[in-house]
């Protein structure tokens, strides 16, 4: 099961998140992003604004609706 991936993935593919592979994880790459994103206030906010539009309203409530009608 690659859930974390592919929830990176989905957040990476939406401009939401800076994602990084295990494989291509290197110190030099993940100092590279840090950096961006300590120096970067245009970056946080893009990513922050990407996000934001990903939130589930009522999440709980459309979740138990399924729950109760999946019988």
């Amino acid at each position: 099961d690659n859930h974390q991936y592919e929830n990176g993935l989905y957040l990476k593919e939406r401009d939401a998140a800076i994602m990084i592979e295990e494989k291509d994880l290197t110190k030099e790459l993940l100092l590279e992003k840090i950096k961006l994103l300590t120096e970067s206030r245009t970056e946080r906010e893009r990513l922050q604004e990407n996000i934001k539009k990903l939130d589930a309203k009522d999440s709980a409530k459309k979740i138990s609706v399924f729950l109760i009608n999946a019988k």
